[in-house]
């Protein structure tokens, strides 16, 4: 063939591209002959070739296969699921139907095919997880012809995209990829019962705490989560969300049993936590449907310090006086109604504790009792291990600034009243006290009072 036949063939080419397969040649440079086409996922192909090493050329065409779309139609949402119809233009197609949380797909992939590289990785895990082989599970999950698909356990009031392509068995992605939006509903509560969480127990490694509903026949559930964990969540509604697809993914949860929720009062024990650490607890109703029926109750607390050298307020501030009760009752403490009283604006309320080298707790509580706790007086009984006298000056040992900087507090400054000041994140703000027994009417020679107020209240929270 000569060099002015093929540029004449190549030429003529040119008229191919109208066809499906989409075909481009030409002569890029003396010697070269380039050939441009698609594969079946419409992915361009490039093929060079030396024209020097070509006795002839024939050129077959294949007419692919109109590529299959889809129409997403009859879409409802509620507060948790979203149900919807897909049509595909093809009824012999196997195709994924799936939701995915929008801010998370905008934030994450860059690309359709990013996208569809990461799903097809998620199924492969998912067939692991189930115990199957990728084909098999494949086979259970992609859908033919028109079809109906529901997705439960979403976030409330939140974007997805329905997210639809084309999939054979094998995992070869056969379309491109179809997504639309769709916004879940609010969620509105069917239970008006509310919750009541008290901290019961602090150790650096679990933390007990009694829950009373105002409705004793109320399924409830529960979870928790770190407080840096449970700031990534919009809201508790979306928290909840996660915490119920949990507990149906890894611990099989049959929610129509009544073994698998709480009722009435009770005490929960977490274990297996982190020394100084805080965690927020979520409580919720359910329904035999796995749907949650209240409110959301939280509570945030925090473990003690893995030294326990600091013993903070076993209960939250914002308690009353009547779960400061319960909390020192459940401890086998006693009120000292002698040292307990009126202060100002304030009441306190004082239990003797045997347990060193905690003698005292002292809660304050405002409206003269009537309100809620601002204030919380740790007494102990460990003076020279917390403080050191040399040439008439006191100040902190080595080994207590080491155990408050362990518990996550910052290194403490001496104020000119003779005390020293520290804080632990936005939970606390703590001043450390030398005193004597007399200061407080008892009979001991030296204490060490750890007075712990909100943050911010002894020192500026910047």
């Amino acid at each position: 063939m000569t060099r002015s036949l093929l540029r004449a063939l190549l030429s003529g080419l040119l008229t191919l591209l109208t066809l499906s397969y989409s075909l481009l040649a030409q002569n890029e440079g003396p010697k070269q002959l380039v050939i441009y086409s698609h594969d079946q996922n419409q992915q361009v192909i490039k093929r060079t070739f030396d024209i020097a090493e070509v006795d002839s050329i024939r050129f077959t065409t294949v007419e692919t296969p109109a590529i299959t779309t889809f129409e997403i139609k009859d879409v409802s949402a509620t507060a948790s699921s979203v149900t919807l119809s897909v049509v595909p233009s093809d009824s012999k197609t196997t195709y994924y139907v799936g939701l995915d949380n929008k801010a998370h797909y905008d934030k994450t992939f860059s690309t359709e095919k990013a996208y569809l590289d990461n799903q097809i990785q998620v199924l492969r895990t998912m067939a692991k997880a189930n115990g199957k082989e990728f084909t098999d599970y494949l086979k259970e999950i992609l859908k033919q012809g028109p079809a109906t698909h529901t997705e439960e356990d979403l976030y409330s009031e939140t974007e997805y995209y329905i997210c639809v392509f084309g999939l054979d068995e094998t995992g070869r992605v056969t379309t491109p990829l179809h997504k639309q939006v769709v916004t879940t509903a609010t969620l509105t509560p069917i239970d008006d019962t509310t919750f009541e969480l008290l901290a019961t127990e602090q150790t650096s490694q679990s933390l007990t705490i009694q829950v009373t509903p105002s409705n004793l026949s109320t399924s409830y559930f529960w979870g928790y989560f770190t407080k840096d964990q449970y700031a990534e969540y919009d809201s508790d509604e979306n928290a909840v969300a996660d915490i119920i697809f949990n507990a149906e993914m890894f611990d099989d949860v049959d929610w129509s049993k009544p073994e698998s929720t709480l009722r009435g009062v009770q005490s929960i024990t977490i274990s297996d936590l982190k020394p100084n650490t805080e965690y927020v607890l979520l409580v919720f109703g359910i329904s035999a449907e796995g749907k949650q029926t209240t409110k959301v109750a939280t509570l945030q607390l925090s473990t003690a310090g893995a030294s326990g050298a600091i013993p903070e307020s076993p209960i939250p501030f914002g308690s009353n006086k009547e779960q400061i009760a319960t909390y020192e009752a459940s401890a086998g403490t006693t009120l000292d109604s002698d040292l307990s009283g009126s202060q100002g604006f304030e009441h306190m309320y004082v239990y003797r504790v045997n347990q060193s080298p905690i003698i005292m707790r002292i809660y304050f509580v405002s409206k003269d009792g009537a309100g809620e706790l601002n204030e919380y007086w740790a007494v102990l009984d460990n003076y020279d291990k917390v403080f050191q006298e040399a040439d008439g000056k006191v100040s902190l040992t080595e080994s207590f600034v080491a155990s408050l900087t362990e518990s996550g507090y910052t290194t403490p400054t001496a104020s000119e009243e003779g005390t020293f000041l520290s804080s632990k994140g936005d939970q606390y703000d703590l001043m450390i006290m030398p005193g004597t027994g007399g200061d407080l009417g008892i009979e001991v020679g030296k204490i060490v009072v750890l007075d712990f107020a909100p943050r911010g209240e002894f020192l500026p929270k910047e």
